[in-house]
């Protein structure tokens, strides 16, 4: 947030608590150490849960239920409360489908995501994306051999 000020991030977690408690301490970071990054909280939005600097950048942790709000910034901690959680085809599922439908719906276009944890089976959600870059740079991969190189 120091270098952009007025863009908003999202950070996600497994819990409402732990995205509240993340909230917490970034925006006490903020308020300590403000000064030095250059950034300032907005007297009127400095609450744990949603926090905006001055700029108009804003702050969301969230659990579950990010609608109606959109980032330039995604970041994802811990996705799996537990390692049995991420064992569980039925709970990796849902943290896919709402990283599908929910999480990536509120990013803005051109937007960075940050996603953090142990990964404790293939099938999670980092593999899955992983597979569908794959999926994406399989096509391009060809047209290396006429001398043409892609990233995506």
């Amino acid at each position: 947030m120091r270098d952009n000020p007025d863009r908003n991030v999202l950070t996600a977690s497994h819990s409402s608590e732990l995205a509240e408690r993340w909230g917490r301490k970034t925006r006490n970071l903020i308020a300590s150490h403000g000064g030095d990054l250059g950034v300032t909280l907005s007297e009127d939005s400095a609450a744990a849960y949603r926090w905006a600097t001055t700029e108009g950048g804003e702050y969301l942790p969230v659990g579950v239920g990010i609608a109606g709000f959109r980032a330039d910034l995604g970041i994802i901690d811990d996705p799996f409360g537990s390692w049995k959680d991420a064992e569980s085809r039925r709970i990796r599922d849902r943290v896919w489908d709402w990283y599908s439908d929910d999480f990536s719906t509120r990013l803005k276009p051109g937007s960075k995501r940050v996603i953090m944890y142990t990964r404790w089976y293939d099938d999670d959600l980092a593999g899955r994306i992983i597979r569908q870059l794959d999926a994406i740079r399989r096509p391009y991969r060809s047209m290396r051999s006429q001398g043409t190189s892609w990233r995506v």
